[in-house]
């Protein structure tokens, strides 16, 4: 079943839809869930790389996207985990990192968030 195929959903739009007649929904979204069936006009905050990106960009012409990439826009990556384990992301993501991101021209690309997620915050990943 897709997601936008459950009551649940359907009676989110509903609500959403009735309160903000003139609002979009926004979705975060990656390369793992194309399989939902987004409505035209959704906007989808693109989760994965830059290659899956231009990818996405072709597939899913009737919506809009907002980057935040995990190649380039998490902050929080480089030292590893709570328990000790790697880090899933890579290395730090420095400022230069952000700027040097490649950017795609597309009509479908509206902006782009950098993420800095609680569970790993400490003064080894912000200035404090």
């Amino acid at each position: 079943m897709c997601i936008r195929d459950s009551l649940y959903t359907k009676a989110v739009r509903k609500m959403l839809r009735d309160q903000y007649p003139n609002s979009k929904a926004m979705y975060w979204f990656s390369p793992e869930n194309e399989f939902v069936q987004y409505q035209k006009g959704d906007i989808l905050q693109w989760w994965g790389t830059d290659k899956a990106l231009a990818q996405a960009l072709e597939k899913m012409k009737d919506q809009k996207f907002v980057l935040n990439n995990n190649e380039h826009l998490y902050l929080d990556c480089g030292v590893g985990n709570l328990y000790g384990d790697g880090t899933w992301c890579g290395s730090y993501k420095t400022w230069k990192t952000i700027y040097e991101m490649p950017l795609l021209e597309s009509k479908q690309i509206i902006g782009a968030v950098v993420s800095l997620f609680g569970e790993l915050v400490n003064d080894q990943v912000v200035d404090s």
